[in-house]
Parts: structure tokens; sequence; C-alpha cells
């Protein structure tokens, strides 16, 4: 037996994306994106704790220590809370939409942190990036022995996605959905099991794969935000 009260409201319902930065010293043009959605699929009983919960978690807490260390990057890095990912990638479609051609090429790369509570294990990239990469993640790998830190090289970058990578990727910017490695949350449940039901609360996040992520988007921030170029981008094919 189930009482439900609905309504209907007169829309379109506006919805905002959060956008925050730590402003380049030589070329504050050129900007470094790190981000993660904030909307949830709000079904009974879910908090939306790991989509995108700990994403949202997780880049603030990499904005905080850039903040706190004083950081003074050559790029900008910026920090984007995604909204209306859970309806078609809104948010995100939106602002990439919104970029100038010349705003568009000044984009080094934008990464996502939208797979759970699990730690940051990795980059889907093609060849030509992978130098850049392997050099902004071997910090982190210093940092957390024991959590494996691998990028992947494939022929090309992905264009599709579920996620907020794939609106940069369809604009011909480089797109990261971070790799995630471990369990998949606390009391033996995986992604599987919280994502999109009312499961999908703190219970099963786990707090030290929250701790990586957050010190390794920071570290790989900062080293782009300060690398001697771009990251490279794929050649379109004729």
């Amino acid at each position: 037996e189930i009482d439900l009260d609905h309504s209907f409201l007169e829309g379109p319902i506006p919805v905002y994306n959060v956008v925050a930065e730590i402003p380049g010293t030589e070329l504050p043009e050129e900007v470094v994106v790190f981000s993660a959605h904030l909307d949830s699929w709000d079904g009974p009983g879910s908090m939306g704790t790991q989509d995108n919960g700990t994403g949202s978690s997780v880049m603030i807490e990499a904005a905080r220590i850039l903040a706190e260390a004083g950081v003074r990057p050559r790029r900008t890095i910026r920090f984007c809370l995604w909204t209306g990912e859970e309806q078609g990638l809104l948010g995100s479609r939106a602002y990439v939409e919104s970029l100038s051609e010349e705003e568009r090429a000044g984009v080094s790369a934008a990464f996502v942190d939208d797979g759970g509570t699990n730690y940051q294990g990795g980059l889907v990239c093609i060849e030509s990036m992978k130098p850049m990469l392997d050099e902004a993640v071997a910090p982190a790998q210093v940092a957390f022995p024991d959590y494996e830190i691998l990028n992947v090289v494939q022929d090309e970058m992905p264009k599709g996605g579920s996620s907020d990578h794939a609106s940069f990727n369809r604009a011909g910017i480089p797109g990261f959905f971070w790799i995630e490695k471990g369990t998949g949350g606390r009391e033996e449940k995986t992604y599987r099991f919280v994502w999109h039901t009312q499961h999908d609360t703190p219970r099963y996040a786990v707090e030290e794969y929250l701790v990586q992520s957050a010190t390794t988007s920071a570290l790989v921030a900062y080293y782009l935000a300060n690398a001697e170029t771009l990251l490279p981008r794929e050649v379109p094919k004729v």
C-alpha cells in the first residue's frame, strides 16, 4: 500500500553550477578544471552519498588543500560542481557551450570524480598525453604507496560516457573520468549495491579512499597548472 503526494510545478526550474577558482599568476586565461556533480538521484532513502556526494566532497577538500597551502599556480585552477548531471549532463554541457573557441582552446584538461567511494587509480588517455599525466600522478603514488595509480593508453579519447567528462571530450577538450579502484564501499558493499538506491548513504563511504582522492586531485591540479605546456590534444582524424 503506497500513499504518494504528487504535485506539478510550472517550469522551467533553474539549476546552477557552483564554480570557484584559484587564479593563475602568469597564464590566467589557461585553465585546469577539476569537478564533480552536485545533484543526486533522490529516491526514497537515498542521500546521494556515492553519487555524487563523495566526488563533490573530494573537490571541495582538494580546493581547501591548495588554498591552505597558499599556492600561486601559473594557470588558473577551476573547481566546478555541476548540476543536471542526472538529467543528461545539463550543467557541464551548458558550461562548455558557453565557452568561446578561444576559451575552449585555453582549457588544458577537465577531470571528473564520479565513481563512488573508491580512490583515484588512474586516467584513460592517448599516448601523447601519458608522459605528462604520469608525472602528474607520481607524487600521489609516493604519498599513497598502497594505492596503485596506473594511467591507461587507448587509441583515441572517448566521445561518449554518462558523466560530465563527456561534455568536454565532445568539444575536443581532454576530459577524464578517474579510474576508481578499491572495495566499492564498506561492509563488502559494491558501487552497484548503493548506486541509485536507498542504500546510497554515508554508511558505505570509505574515508581513507576519499583522502587519497582529494590529495591526488590537488597534486595533479597543481602540476598541470604549472607545467610548461597545456596537455597535448588529440589530433582530429580526417
